[in-house]
C-alpha cells in the first residue's frame, strides 16, 4: 500500500527497499507504520527499530490495515505518550531545529493532553515534576505551572 500511503502525505513510503536501507544504517524519519501483512518483513530490524522507539506495534496504532488514516493521524501531530515502570512519562514536543515558540507551543499542548488524560479516579498531586532534555542530554527542571495557557 506505498501509494495510499504517500498519497495521505508519506513522505517515504515502501518495504523491501526500506527495510534494506534501514539495516544500512538509515534512519532519516519519525515514524514508522506498518500494515499486518507487511509486519512479517519489518520483524527483521527490530533489533534496529526498537531501541529507538520506531518499531510499529498495534497497541501504539503504528501497525494497521487503514494506512490512509494512520498517515493522516501522524502527520497531524499524533503524539505517544510513554510511561516507564517509576511512573515517568515521555512526550516528544519538538526537535532541536524548531523555533523556541513552536517548542513552547508543544510543551503546552502535550500538558495539556496529559492533563486531560488523567483517569477520573486518580488521588493525589498527578505531575509532580516537568524536566525538558534533547535526547542524551542532561534535562532542565521546569516549573508546570508556566505550561498553563
Amino acid at each position: 500500500k506505498p501509494e495510499e500511503a504517500l498519497s495521505a502525505g508519506a513522505d517515504i513510503a515502501g518495504l523491501d527497499e526500506l527495510i534494506t536501507k534501514i539495516k544500512d544504517g538509515w534512519m532519516e524519519f519519525d515514524v514508522a507504520l506498518s500494515t499486518t501483512e507487511a509486519m512479517k518483513s519489518v520483524r527483521s530490524v527490530a533489533r534496529v527499530l526498537g531501541p529507538r522507539g520506531l518499531m510499529p506495534t498495534p497497541k501504539a496504532g503504528t501497525v494497521t490495515d487503514e494506512v490512509e488514516e494512520a498517515v493522516k493521524a501522524v502527520k497531524a501531530g499524533r503524539v505517544e505518550f510513554k510511561m516507564d515502570k517509576t511512573g515517568a512519562l515521555a512526550v516528544i514536543i519538538g526537535r532541536r531545529s524548531f523555533p523556541q515558540e513552536q517548542l513552547e507551543e508543544n510543551a503546552m499542548a502535550a500538558m495539556e493532553a496529559v492533563i486531560a488524560a488523567r483517569p477520573d479516579d486518580f488521588k493525589g498531586k498527578f505531575i509532580r515534576s516537568v524536566h525538558v532534555s534533547s535526547t542524551m542530554s542532561p534535562s532542565v527542571r521546569i516549573n508546570p505551572s508556566s505550561l498553563n495557557r
